[in-house]
């Protein structure tokens, strides 16, 4: 099992898996979205409101 500091999540407010259960997307404080492969742990997609 990852830990969140592995997975560089620094304030997550909400999770959510994707249906498959292959995906973990992650909202932060920042508005931020992220994209996270569940069986390596990297961040597949960044996505960030525009300005």
């Amino acid at each position: 099992m990852r830990s969140t500091n592995d997975l560089r999540v620094k304030a997550s407010c909400s999770l959510v898996f994707s249906p498959d259960s292959r995906q973990l997307i992650s909202g932060n404080d920042r508005t931020c979205l992220q994209i996270w492969d569940i069986a390596t742990g990297i961040d597949r997609k960044h996505l960030k409101p525009k300005a």
